[in-house]
């Protein structure tokens, strides 16, 4: 399942507030369907039907239907640059071997 690093989770907080009701509010990522590898991303003040939810630390992020299995094993991060936030999505580190 998608994982989300702190500062993804600290910037999807603050973007909630932003939101009719932050207590509901999150991210969304859906697929574009044009572009199996690409994704959009909004905001919204809730999961839309059919949404996977991932919440963690305060923070929601609503997957669609088509999304949410190409976040199988995935971390998401917010990058800040200049006022302007992007989000990235890569792998999930492995644990090192002990």
């Amino acid at each position: 399942m998608l994982t989300l690093t702190q500062n993804a989770v600290t910037v999807i907080r603050t973007l909630a507030t932003r939101t009719d009701d932050p207590r509901t509010g999150g991210l969304r990522i859906r697929s574009e369907a044009e572009r199996e590898s690409h994704f959009a991303v909004d905001l919204a003040t809730a999961p839309e039907i059919g949404d996977e939810v991932v919440e963690d630390r305060g923070a929601r992020v609503f997957l669609d239907p088509v999304a949410c299995p190409r976040m199988e094993k995935k971390e998401l991060d917010a990058l800040i640059d200049g006022g302007s936030v992007r989000f990235e999505v890569r792998d999930q580190e492995r644990p090192a071997l002990l």
